[in-house]
């Protein structure tokens, strides 16, 4: 999705070649990119309008990235959106990759549409039950399969984005910001290393999502510290 934003504003930028770089109006267009593409009803910056992405979803490390760049203008909004997108955790930890708008029919095992990829939440619903302790935290539909772990780096980043609390000089808010995500962030850490623990010491294993979809790709599981793919 950020790449699309990029390409978006490269697109214009190349619309304006006679013009100077305006870093202002670059921003000022970003921002406003990204105001746009909002859903209040998941709570945070999603690819696009329905009609061009094939469906109503939020992928939350998308999402998550997208409010860090929201935090260089507004600290709470952002905050607000990081702490909801958490909201989507699993009781065992897990940060789903894909949420499912309350518009997506649960039992669409595809979307029917040309415009995207994804399976529908029945086709995760049908994975569901290989589980054990298939709790659900959110009544919204989820995929199974885990976001990249961004979601400690953005909190961290969006702290340092805060701004000081002009009376004593200190981040009060952005403080409490970090003891809202702490235990969330705390239990994603616990799943990621008691589930994708790789080979090697510190090293987590990762499984490519076209894999999860069924798809067949030459080389699906890698280290993220480097090792060597199989598959």
């Amino acid at each position: 999705m950020l790449l699309h934003v990029l390409l978006n504003l490269c697109a214009l930028a190349w619309t304006a070649t006679a013009a100077p770089c305006d870093e202002w109006r670059l921003q000022r267009d970003a921002s406003t990119l990204l105001a746009a593409r909002v859903d209040m009803e998941l709570g945070g910056v999603a690819a696009g309008k329905r009609d061009d992405v094939g469906f109503q979803y939020l992928k939350p490390a998308e999402a998550l990235l997208a409010a860090q760049a929201i935090a260089h203008e507004d600290f709470n909004q952002a905050a607000a959106q990081v702490q909801r997108i958490l909201q989507y955790q699993k009781p065992d930890g897990l940060l789903p990759h894909l949420i499912y708008g309350p518009s997506v029919p649960s039992n669409w095992r595809w979307i029917p549409s040309n415009r995207t990829f994804h399976p529908g939440p029945a086709f995760w619903q049908q994975k569901m039950t290989e589980h054990e302790g298939s709790e659900l935290s959110s009544s919204l539909n989820t995929s199974t399969i885990s976001a990249p772990p961004v979601a400690a780096d953005v909190a961290w980043e969006i702290f340092r984005l805060a701004p000081y609390d002009s009376a004593m000089g200190v981040r009060t808010t952005a403080v409490q910001f970090l003891c809202h995500v702490y235990q969330p962030l705390k239990k994603l850490q616990k799943y990621m290393f008691s589930t994708r623990r790789g080979g090697a010491p510190g090293s987590l294993l990762a499984v490519h999502v076209s894999r999860s979809y069924g798809i067949t790709v030459s080389c699906t599981v890698y280290l993220l510290n480097g090792g060597r793919c199989s598959g």
